[in-house]
């Protein structure tokens, strides 16, 4: 009986917005955003190792091979660094809430 009550102690907490799953959520938003992010950036590599090789480009277009390769390690580089801070930007605001409740939980 104790225990079914707790269960329900914890759906309430659940439903009135009392306990958030976000947080767990936006761990798990963040390695599937930093997979898609590290895979988009190989393949521009790839596309800039690729396409000077089958493409039929000028001379003043054998650049862009480098160029693609350029931008997809900024892109792994840097796009992976943000999307980091994005999600620690969001992990943080919870945790601020966690102790304003911790806080407003200990005063009388």
């Amino acid at each position: 009986m104790i225990s079914e009550f707790g269960d329900y102690m914890e759906f309430n907490k659940f439903i009135t917005f009392e306990e958030l799953i976000t947080p767990q959520a936006i761990t798990i938003v963040y390695i599937i955003g930093a997979i898609l992010i590290t895979l988009g950036s190989l393949v521009f590599m790839g596309i800039g190792i690729v396409m000077p090789q089958y493409g039929n480009y000028s001379s003043s277009n054998s650049f862009s091979g480098g160029f693609l390769i350029f931008f997809g390690l900024i892109y792994l580089i840097f796009g992976n660094l943000f999307w980091r801070m994005l999600c620690e930007f969001f992990i943080v605001i919870f945790k601020i809430n966690d102790t304003l409740e911790s806080i407003k939980s200990k005063s009388p």
